[in-house]
């Protein structure tokens, strides 16, 4: 347990929110897989259709600075991902899924069947 107790009323012993500086936080590692990454680059953007600049863009849960597993990519071109205004980055994912009318959820079902095909056959 990380932090340190202190005895308050009545001598019982409670966490004290101070963590001490050399108390290392576990991290919560992602699946990695550039493998995956390079096969959903090779789809057309799934909002477009757009076969340029397409990118792996991660969509599934993710705490605040983490980056989802690689098997929650969805593909889609720059424009729609990051550089358009009303981009993936600029509007979230809900909203965006609304807009475009796609579900991320299927795509990525879909192409998690298609990628284990592939590595099977």
């Amino acid at each position: 347990m990380s932090g340190s107790f202190r005895w308050e009323r009545g001598r019982t012993m409670i966490q004290s929110p101070y963590i001490h500086p050399h108390i290392k936080r576990r991290r919560v590692h992602r699946n990695r897989n550039w493998t995956y990454l390079g096969f959903v680059r090779r789809h057309p953007c799934c909002a477009c259709g757009s076969e340029r600049w397409v990118e792996a863009a991660h969509t599934g849960p993710r705490g605040l600075g983490q980056k989802s597993d690689d098997l929650q990519c969805v593909p889609l071109c720059a424009k729609c991902h990051r550089i358009e205004s009303r981009c993936l980055h600029l509007v979230g994912p809900g909203v965006f899924q609304l807009e475009r009318s796609v579900c991320f959820t299927v795509i990525v079902l879909r192409l998690n069947a298609e990628f284990e095909a592939q590595l099977s056959g």
